[in-house]
């Protein structure tokens, strides 16, 4: 039998077009994430998609968390699928409590942190409010309410690395001591002492706030005095309300005080 070139060639040729046409509307493999650093993560839209379809897992104060990431395509990034939630804040006056955060991974990462928002992508890039500077194993993070106030935080783990990374979180809780408080008060001689953080303040007895000596300061910068007859101007054996107040609605505990 003749191998018939014309008979053939029609055939041919209509396969390999029908197969470069098909080649060319295929999904093609590539870089889900391109980066010209840590900081700055392009996407394609359909990453946008599974990228802001984040597991969100609440952080507690002594909670311990694990999690991984699988590689991310080579020269990329990628972050972990669970993101992380808390709270943490602080008042004008001092005082507070927030989370320390340290997260611990089997290669290097960089962390993301968001606040009021998960990290998510739009428009090809990664969105969040600080990162971490370095891409290091372990990562101790706290104070992320940097102003008076309070906020609820997302920490995204980002692998920008070859490996696939686990990583354990552990959380323990910071409490801020306050900035304005009264620890002690007591006559000498004719002054009251009223001795706590109180740089700044003014002290009222009973409401009635009260002229302070040498710029509320003493010798040693420590204490407050108040007025120089303080014996004539506080009755035996009644009780006194202390407290310091500053400017903007600060104020410290109020201390009961008795002259016997």
């Amino acid at each position: 039998m003749k191998f018939n070139q014309t008979h053939w060639s029609v055939p041919v040729i209509l396969v390999f077009c029908v197969t470069a046409l098909a080649q060319a509307h295929l999904p093609v493999s590539r870089s889900n994430y391109k980066t010209n650093s840590f900081a700055t993560v392009a996407a394609r839209e359909a990453v946008n998609t599974q990228a802001n379809l984040q597991l969100i897992e609440v952080l507690e104060s002594g909670k311990e968390v694990t999690g991984s990431i699988p590689t991310p395509v080579p020269g990329n990034c990628g972050i972990s699928r669970t993101q992380y939630r808390f709270s943490g804040g602080f008042s004008p006056c001092g005082g507070g409590s927030s989370l320390a955060v340290t997260i611990r991974a089997d290669q290097n990462v960089n962390v993301l942190i968001r606040k009021d928002r998960p990290v998510t992508v739009e428009n090809g890039v990664f969105m969040y409010d600080q990162m971490s500077e370095n891409q290091v194993k372990v990562h101790n993070l706290g104070g992320f309410q940097p102003t008076p106030g309070t906020g609820t935080f997302f920490i995204a783990v980002l692998n920008c690395g070859f490996e696939p990374v686990n990583y354990t979180i552990t959380t323990g809780l910071i409490i801020a001591e306050p900035s304005l408080f009264i620890s002690n008060v007591f006559l000498k001689k004719k002054k009251l002492h009223v001795i706590g953080a109180l740089r700044g303040a003014t002290v009222l007895i009973n409401g009635q706030p009260q002229k302070t000596i040498n710029d509320g300061q003493d010798e040693n910068f420590l204490d407050v005095l108040i007025v120089k007859n303080a014996k004539k101007k506080l009755p035996r054996n009644q009780f006194f309300i202390i407290l310091a107040t500053r400017p903007g609605g600060c104020s410290s505990n109020s201390f009961i005080f008795i002259r016997h």
